[in-house]
């Protein structure tokens, strides 16, 4: 209790400081008085008293110390006075305090921005219940790509029947391979017919997941495959927040459906936000289509390691059991977090690992400034020695201005993270999940006030250490000693090595970017519009569709500006699941990629025709049936090209001969190869939508119109779905490799130009402390080009043994980002020879502005000042 009350004592002491010292002052002079009466009056003279007075007293100003260390705290007092003085020598150094915390604030907002997003993807838990117990369950090597939505319907009911790990397991189909919703239902009503995404999901997968509706109930294992239940956006958006909405029949694609429940606000499953949740009905299970995700969740006690275990054998069993189609899959089993997370992974680790250099070059450029401004500084430096202060006060004392520093970069980094968090989701084009949430939380202010007090750290202990040594310290300023500026050639070669690394990697992927944007699509993207309708609903019978599609198309064709149209089954660039059909060829049962297209669509898209014929109108119900493959098919299925008169048995509807046969269409996406595909005639084979193209002179608002003029005139209930330029589409599927690839590129270009402030810096101050050696050179006859070449020789060495490291360090790292490229080795000769002479360029430039001023030094005017 004491030494709380002597610490409150010594704190209160800290604010009372001016009557304080009147009192002290007072006492003193009191005591020296007395003192000097008892000297007069044993004979001395009033001035001698008072001198033998104090002489005796000991010193006036430091008996004040004493007493001010015994009532206050001398740290703390210490550290104000410090943080007063540093806030005043920045004041003063306003370009260098600008240059420093505007470094800082980059480098520390761009880590707390990663940290951000990173923390929004893997952190939080997802809103279910006891979500670390929920697992994916997908199906490794299927010639597709795997993104969870690659399970067969049979197999999973083997799964089902067999496991003893899950307490439950769940299915959903609504999602194609790039995990985007690909259900479209119309909801009709009396006036008009809106269209509603949806998903197709078990009856227990609301159970699963532990998310119950906010209205009405779950489904139930006996209910019928005429029930729905609404999302809340749905809700209030459609059916203005109907308080009766639960047991309201709403007809969704043309069949009535009852409302069974509401789920809560902003619910997402798996990634997406869907307006309707819907039963699949009564189906046969098969192991031709792939096209179910699977959800289960672990029985209390059991891991995930032994869920996968148990889970292998049943894949093996599976493999025995069905060799034709389940020889190479083995069911794969992922936290459900971790598997939602796993795409965004790639990119966002490449991210994080460019922000940490960037950073690391912040530091070490701001560590460049310190020297230069501590040269500067020495004359300073060396008074306040003489004066008695030690070398540990003159390192506290800056790094105490490097805190200031970095505390003013933190805040403004921040704020800049702050402003990030609401551009990104907006520029990111869907590359963050839609679970994750960007905001400022408690952990992220923590995360940044860590880096912030770490950064003083790395960027101020060698130059305030440097700084602190009183053999470093010359009157005349020149503090430039062999050892400080091996510092700083090897600051300057860590920044070209961790700038080389970035600029190789960004180089990679712009590439890569490039050969994506360059790639042959099969069909040409300019000036054409392309639109979805639904019509299964809408009409009577398969006539009146065949017909309807028909005038439609015939209407687009005589619309002014448009000058080509056609249709197919499929969105463009839509992915592939849920496309395929069953087929037979080569005696042997398949799931191909049919595709129902207008005679005119290979036309409108400008696909090229390799051999045979295409589809002609002349192709018709009565005749027999034929398709056209593409080149996939072909190399897949005939690598002899034997392929045209060969027959394909299209499940009930019989054979159809193969007549011709096209390049391949991009519609996986454009960094996904053609699947083989077999494209049948609309006037053999009725669809119950389709996407239509038109081409024409117009702009897109143009053909829109026209286009929404055509299909209203046949049918004006019918909704245009999905209306965007191939342009567009094209550019939306590209989209995640252009954000990242532009995230890296801005990291490279700062990393790059930070490096080469650097280089300019450290040979700017070699220039101004070898002054007087220069100066000599040229007085006895040194030619400009001689100290041109000293100089650039000097600047270049550094930097040299830095692009060694770096790009000995981008070859490891590029070798990582194979899963992010497309078309492109890590090991690019290109990309690394385009990066040595950027780096060249670079670099001599930074050299040369310095040897410049060097060349140009007056030797009579440098030696008068030395």
């Amino acid at each position: 209790m004491r030494q709380i009350r002597a610490l409150l004592v010594r704190l209160a002491g800290m604010f009372r400081h001016s009557s304080q010292e009147q009192e002290l002052a007072e006492e003193l002079e009191s005591n020296i008085a007395f003192h000097v009466e008892d000297n007069i009056r044993a004979g001395m003279s009033p001035a001698e008293a008072r001198r033998q007075a104090i002489l005796k007293f000991g010193g006036i100003e430091s008996s004040k110390q004493a007493h001010r260390d015994r009532r206050g705290l001398p740290f703390l007092e210490s550290c104000l006075y410090d943080l007063r003085f540093s806030m005043r020598s920045l004041a003063r150094s306003r370009i260098f305090t600008m240059v420093a915390v505007g470094s800082l604030a980059f480098g520390i907002g761009s880590t707390t921005v990663i940290f951000t997003v990173a923390k929004a993807i893997f952190a939080p838990p997802l809103p279910y219940a006891q979500s670390d117990r929920l697992v994916e369950i997908s199906e490794v090597g299927r010639p597709s790509r795997s993104t969870g939505v690659n399970v067969a319907s049979a197999d999973v009911v083997e799964w089902k029947r067999s496991n003893t790990v899950f307490s439950d397991m769940a299915e959903y189909v609504g999602l194609d391979e790039r995990g985007k919703a690909r259900i479209n239902l119309l909801l009709t009503g009396p006036e008009e017919t809106r269209v509603l995404k949806g998903l197709v999901v078990s009856n227990n997968l609301l159970n699963v997941l532990g998310v119950a509706p906010i209205l009405g109930r779950s489904f139930r294992s006996n209910d019928v495959d005429r029930v729905a239940i609404l999302s809340y956006e749905c809700w209030q958006n459609q059916f203005g927040g109907d308080a009766h909405i639960l047991g309201r029949l709403i007809t969704l694609d043309g069949a009535p459906s009852e409302v069974i429940g509401v789920m809560p606000r902003g619910f997402l499953f798996p990634n997406q936000k869907f307006d309707v949740f819907i039963l699949p009905g009564e189906f046969t299970p098969n192991r031709i289509f792939y096209d179910e995700g699977v959800i289960a969740r672990l029985r209390p006690g059991v891991s995930i390691e032994e869920a996968r275990v148990q889970m292998a054998a049943i894949g093996a069993r599976l493999q025995r059991e069905f060799p034709e189609t389940n020889a190479r899959l083995s069911p794969s089993v992922e936290g459900w977090h971790a598997a939602l997370a796993a795409p965004s992974r790639p990119a966002l680790l490449m991210l994080i690992a460019a922000v940490a250099m960037l950073f690391l070059i912040v530091c070490s450029n701001v560590a460049h400034l310190q020297f230069g401004r501590a040269a500067s500084r020495a004359l300073e430096f060396a008074i306040r020695m003489a004066l008695g202060a030690g070398r540990g006060r003159l390192v506290r004392q800056l790094l105490t201005e490097n805190l200031v520093l970095s505390v003013l970069g933190g805040m403004i980094g921040l704020a800049l993270a702050a402003v990030a968090c609401v551009a990104l989701p907006r520029l990111s084009l869907g590359t963050i999940p839609l679970y994750a949430e960007l905001r400022i939380d408690s952990w992220v202010v923590l995360f940044n006030v860590l880096v912030t007090l770490l950064a003083p750290l790395l960027f101020g202990i060698a130059p305030a250490l440097s700084c602190g040594r009183s053999d470093g310290l010359r009157i005349q300023g020149n503090s430039s000693t062999q050892s400080h500026r091996s510092v700083r050639n090897l600051l300057v070669g860590g920044e070209v090595a961790l700038s080389v690394v970035l600029v190789v990697c960004a180089g990679l992927l712009i590439r890569s970017f490039i050969r994506l944007q360059n790639v042959d699509l099969g069909f040409q993207t300019e000036h054409a519009l392309s639109f979805r309708l639904d019509l299964r609903v809408l009409v009577n019978s398969e006539a009146e569709l065949a017909r309807q599609l028909a005038d439609i198309e015939s209407r687009l064709i005589e619309q002014p500006g448009i000058e080509a149209a056609g249709a197919t089954v499929r969105p463009i660039l839509g992915g592939g699941a849920g496309a395929e059909a069953p087929v037979t060829f080569l005696g042997r049962e398949r799931a191909l990629r049919l595709e129902i297209v207008t005679p005119g669509y290979f036309a409108t898209m400008r696909t090229p025709l390799l051999s045979g014929r295409s589809l002609s109108r002349s192709d018709t119900a009565t005749s027999g049936l034929v398709v056209v493959v593409n080149s996939a098919f072909e190399r897949t299925y005939f690598p002899d090209r034997n392929t045209l008169g060969k027959q394909i048995i299209l499940g009930n509807r019989g054979p159809a001969t193969i007549v011709g046969v096209v390049s391949d269409l991009k519609q996986e996406g454009v960094d996904q190869p053609a699947a083989p595909a077999a494209f049948a005639s609309t006037n053999q084979i009725i669809p119950n939508a389709m996407t239509f193209i038109v081409r024409g002179r117009g702009d897109e608002h143009d053909l829109a119109a026209a286009a929404r003029f055509s299909v209203h005139s046949v049918n004006k209930l019918v909704p245009l779905m999905n209306v965007a330029t191939l342009d567009d589409l094209v550019q939306s599927s590209v989209s995640g490799q252009r954000v990242r690839t532009w995230l890296l590129s801005l990291t490279a270009g700062a990393a790059l130009f930070l490096a080469a402030l650097g280089i300019y810096g450290v040979l700017a101050y070699s220039v101004a402390q070898r002054s007087a050696e220069i100066g000599i050179r040229m007085a006895l006859g040194a030619s400009p080009v001689d100290l041109f070449r000293l100089v650039l020789v000097d600047g270049i060495r550094p930097v040299l043994s830095g692009a060694i490291l770096g790009f000995a360090g981008a070859y490891a790292a590029s070798s990582l980002m194979q899963s992010l490229l497309f078309g492109t080795v890590p090991v690019d000769p290109a990309t690394y020879m385009s990066t040595a002479l950027i780096l060249a360029a670079v670099s001599l430039s930074a050299c040369a502005v310095p040897a410049l001023r060097a060349i140009r030094l007056d030797p009579m005017v440098t030696l008068r000042q030395q």
